[in-house]
């Protein structure tokens, strides 16, 4: 059958079902907009009521708050949330239409103002507590500090114990007041008596003795009455207010209770009239029910499944996916004639991409390498001629020497030529060096770091020794996953530039090796004291034969090769500025996952 065909027999369909669900939607609907306007009105003084339980359980706990932190603006809270019940009873007071209902909130509004007059006492209590804490304690105990540090008999053991009898005192006082308890006040006071003990041996020697011992007796009797305020409005907030809240939860209960049995009410009644609708609607529910069913079932099955199904195999494949499921291919209909243009357009997308690939990855890579041996070749042919030249310059000076049978200059002359030959061979073999790091691989192993710089601060002992050069080691605890050989390389060339660049005009080089986890990611840094590189040559350092400096040794080949490094284990190599001034070379290497290198391995980063 075709779709036409079969959506109109469901439309069909559906026309019968919307004039059945019309007459039994109408009939319903007044039904329940009689019921449900008699059911709102007690529903809303329901809502009232639990509102006004909202607010004084909220009422409770901001004087909990209040209690433990005596600020102004928990109190006031507390006034606000008083004003707002009462208002809300008031309310809810004038616009309830049951009478039980009315007596409670009138009880509760009475019981509102007990409870806001006993939260004043707790006020002026908290505040007195709080005066003799802030006021009189706390700088009486900074005098007893300050006059014990300033006296002139300070060198007696005696004072120092009266000092840390305080300190101890002081300790179980604040322990008191967040959590207050019987054995704190004790500990607090026992601390006190023995302070004045120790003054009691002391004896009369001065004033400072009679001061800090007027003092300390000034502080135990503050305390005294500062745990007598403390004791006063726990007992208010403990007994008095918690017996005012939880006859206020008890009213509240009171007053849902007869809301929720007048509204059970109403609703059994609704429940009632409801089931004596049914009874003569559940004939035509049933086969209205069967009807869509049928309808919905023929159409998700043979047209609505199987165009979501290809809507969503277009998609995949207009996304590029070529290996997306085509189904319904052996239908006759319009939907078998998309499912074989599906398979067509696969096809077609399959070979596209595959053509796409390859043109993309022929074209970058063809780009890559030209940029590369453009820049090696004149790189290369650069460095080379110098020494080239200078070999050609002093053999004909030594062959016209030779011919004249003057040869006093002749050692010198051959002297630069074998220094010139020397940098010649140096040059060739760190290229040789560079180039294979990408053609020689060695296998990724797990291996320690602080173990791996040692061995590499013992190859350099020599150059450190002679350039009195420091080495600290951070991290070396840690582990790091990949070509020893070559991370071991590149430790070295960072350590031995620093200990040639990296030091001050007046002293060695004070070098760090640090080894830090950051973001999937292990970070070697080496930081020397030196005088820092300019951020125009940030990058420029790393490029093959590029030196900032020609006063020492070297072919600049050093930084391109941890570089190379760094990118062949799919990291980053780069260098910063130390604030206090020096250079901070990092290398990143991504942490291994199941024991593989997370970046390319070394052979594709270094083609």
């Amino acid at each position: 059958m075709r779709i036409r065909t079969t959506i109109h027999v469901a439309l069909g369909t559906v026309l019968v079902l919307h004039v059945f669900t019309a007459v039994m939607g109408h009939v319903g609907l007044e039904k329940s907009q009689r019921d449900l306007s008699i059911y709102e009105g007690v529903n809303t003084d329901t809502i009232r009521v639990l509102a006004i339980d909202k607010e004084i359980a909220e009422l409770q706990r901001n004087v909990s708050t209040y209690m433990l932190n005596g600020h102004s603006s928990a109190a006031e809270r507390v006034r606000e949330l008083l004003e707002q019940v009462h208002e809300d009873i008031q309310f809810a007071n004038e616009q309830t239409t049951q009478s039980n209902v009315r007596e409670q909130l009138e009880l509760m509004d009475i019981r509102i103002d007990s409870f806001e007059f006993n939260f004043e006492k707790v006020v002026v209590d908290r505040e007195a507590q709080k005066h003799l804490v802030h006021d009189i304690m706390f700088p009486t105990k900074d005098q007893i500090l300050e006059i014990i540090a300033a006296s002139s008999s300070i060198e007696n053991e005696l004072l120092y114990r009266v000092r840390d009898r305080v300190y101890m005192a002081e300790n179980s006082v604040l322990r008191y007041f967040d959590s207050p308890g019987l054995s704190k006040i004790d500990d607090a006071m026992n601390h006190l008596t023995n302070a004045e003990e120790l003054l009691d041996e002391l004896g009369s020697t001065g004033t400072d003795v009679d001061q800090i011992g007027e003092l300390v007796t000034l502080y135990k009797q503050t305390f005294l009455k500062a745990v007598q305020s403390t004791q006063g409005y726990l007992h208010l907030v403990h007994v008095v207010l918690a017996g005012e809240t939880a006859e206020l939860l008890y009213q509240s209960a009171m007053i849902r209770d007869a809301s929720l049995t007048r509204r059970d009410t109403i609703r059994e009644s609704m429940v009632q009239g409801a089931k004596r609708f049914q009874a003569w609607s559940d004939w035509v529910a049933v086969l209205t029910v069967l009807a869509g069913m049928m309808t919905a079932m023929m159409l998700t099955r043979s047209v609505l499944g199987p165009i979501l199904n290809l809507t969503g195999t277009f998609k995949r494949l207009s996304e590029g996916e070529g290996e997306a499921e085509i189904m319904y291919s052996h239908r006759g209909d319009e939907i078998g004639m998309m499912a074989k243009a599906a398979e067509v357009f696969r096809l077609k997308n399959v070979e596209t991409e595959q053509l796409l690939e390859n043109s993309q990855r022929l074209a970058s890579d063809l780009e890559r390498r030209n940029n590369e041996m453009t820049q090696f070749v004149y790189t290369v042919s650069h460095d080379l001629k110098s020494p080239l030249v200078t070999i050609q310059c002093f053999a004909s000076v030594v062959l016209e020497s030779m011919r004249s049978g003057d040869l006093s200059e002749s050692e010198e002359m051959l002297l630069r030529i074998h220094n010139a030959s020397k940098r010649m061979s140096q040059t060739v073999d760190e290229l040789l060096e560079l180039s294979r790091i990408g053609m020689v691989v060695h296998e990724p192993e797990k291996f320690n770091f602080g173990e791996t710089t040692e061995e590499v601060l013992q190859d350099l002992s020599a150059l450190m020794e002679k350039s009195n050069a420091q080495v600290q080691i951070q991290g070396g605890e840690h582990s790091l996953f990949g070509d020893q050989i070559r991370i071991r390389q590149v430790l070295q060339n960072l350590i031995q530039n620093a200990i040639v660049y990296g030091h001050s005009a007046d002293s060695g080089a004070e070098i760090e090796v640090v080894l830090e986890q950051r973001d999937g990611q292990s970070i070697i840094g080496v930081l020397d004291c030196g005088p820092g590189i300019d951020a125009r040559f940030h990058e420029k350092v790393f490029g093959i034969f590029q030196r900032l400096s020609t006063d020492t040794e070297g072919t600049g080949v050093g930084l391109a090769v941890v570089r190379k490094v760094a990118v062949a284990h799919g990291g980053l190599a780069w260098v910063e500025n130390r604030p206090n001034g020096g250079a901070a070379f990092y290398v990143s290497i991504p942490n291994a996952t199941n024991g593989r290198i997370t970046g390319p391995n070394l052979i594709g980063a270094a083609a």
